[in-house]
């Protein structure tokens, strides 16, 4: 919290609950100040279930079902997203009583996940939405948008400042009171350096825009380490060095973060002293052979017994995990003092990301979602 405070003092926070839902972190979240970015009914409840008011709250979901909104809408949440004529039919239709930001599509190529292909108008449709919205009465506070997660290319953030501050001119054109700018989340602890001066640099240039920002894994990643007990060990299939060994933990669990997020969570054994490296690949424990988490040619050698800590495994991890083939989440136990890991060995790791999004052919080359043939 910090290091938003110190970089990006003049960008309230509102963070996306769904990257960890934990009722911990919201409660230390609603302490600091931070509002909350929501997309469905139960992100809503467990955020007002810690102390939080509908006035912190960014109903974000640019296509929502029409019970979520009416429930939305009786809480009396005052703003939402949309991004299209449709979705703004379907929000004036259920009564809505507050405004909403117009969402539009930004480049982002250089992201892990990107959005642009489900989510966001292109740019020379603000006008004809700005234009809809004001006949059918629902009012446009501002711009959002979302550069995708994992944004490596802080130049995205600016590119997107200043197409959102030329929306906000085109709405206010057409009588809209647009004045905040929702510049979405995307942001990693080893980039946001460079990505708070790229938005600093283009945030001096727009003395009468508010902004806004919706980062998860920012504050969630860190707030969850995952300790795993090796349960088994054999040799590999064609006798090769190596081992295959079996974690009390899967895909479908805790490791969902690989294939939903296209994380590379990295590892290290608790204990003392050294062992001899070879290859290895770490499966998880479930009966389907897509459940492998990771191989490496060269990390030390396991032992059935053994506890693994892979340390920041708070975003995209509880969250996107189940309980399949009966095998249970973990329980979650609290420190009261900042837990430190330990530095992680200099292991190349290989991971498998099986889930597949439609990603268009022309753009988004450097996400590790594979691409699909055209």
């Amino acid at each position: 919290m910090e290091l938003w405070k110190d970089r990006l003092p003049y960008i309230k926070p509102y963070y996306a609950v769904k990257s960890n839902h934990s009722n911990r972190l919201l409660s230390w979240l609603h302490k600091e100040g931070v509002a909350f970015d929501c997309a469905s009914m139960r992100e809503i409840e467990a955020v007002l279930s810690v102390g939080s008011s509908a006035d912190d709250i960014v109903y974000a979901n640019p296509c929502k079902g029409r019970d979520d909104i009416s429930y939305a809408n009786r809480l009396g949440i005052k703003t939402t997203v949309v991004d299209s004529m449709e979705e703004v039919d379907k929000v004036v239709e259920e009564g809505w009583k507050g405004d909403s930001l117009l969402r539009i599509r930004v480049d982002d190529t250089n992201s892990v996940v990107p959005f642009s292909r489900k989510f966001g108008s292109p740019l020379h449709h603000v006008g004809f939405i700005g234009d809809y919205a004001k006949a059918k009465g629902l009012p446009l506070s501002g711009i959002s948008f979302h550069v995708g997660s994992g944004c490596s290319d802080p130049s995205q953030y600016t590119r997107a400042i200043l197409q959102a501050a030329r929306s906000l001119d085109v709405l206010k054109a057409w009588g809209h009171p647009s004045t905040t700018i929702d510049i979405g989340g995307g942001f990693t602890h080893t980039g946001f350096h460079q990505a708070a001066c790229a938005i600093t640099r283009a945030f001096i240039t727009l003395p009468k825009t508010k902004m806004i920002a919706e980062p998860g894994r920012f504050f969630s990643e860190g707030s969850h380490a995952l300790f795993v007990k090796v349960i088994g060990k054999k040799g590999m299939p064609d006798g090769s060095p190596g081992y295959r060994y079996t974690l009390d933990e899967s895909l479908y669990g805790q490791f969902s973060c690989i294939p939903f997020d296209c994380a590379q969570p990295k590892w290290i054994r608790v204990g003392e002293g050294e062992r001899k490296k070879t290859p290895a690949v770490l499966f998880g424990r479930t009966c389907d052979s897509v459940d492998m988490i990771a191989m490496t040619e060269s990390t030390e050698e396991l032992m059935e017994g053994d506890w693994l800590l892979f340390p920041r495994m708070g975003a995209y991890t509880s969250v996107t995990s189940s309980e399949f083939n009966g095998f249970p989440r973990p329980p979650v136990y609290e420190m009261n003092e900042p837990f430190e890991a330990p530095p992680m060995p200099d292991t190349v790791v290989r991971y498998v990301t099986p889930v597949k999004v439609p990603v268009s052919s022309k753009e988004n080359q450097s996400s590790c979602i594979p691409q699909l043939a055209s």
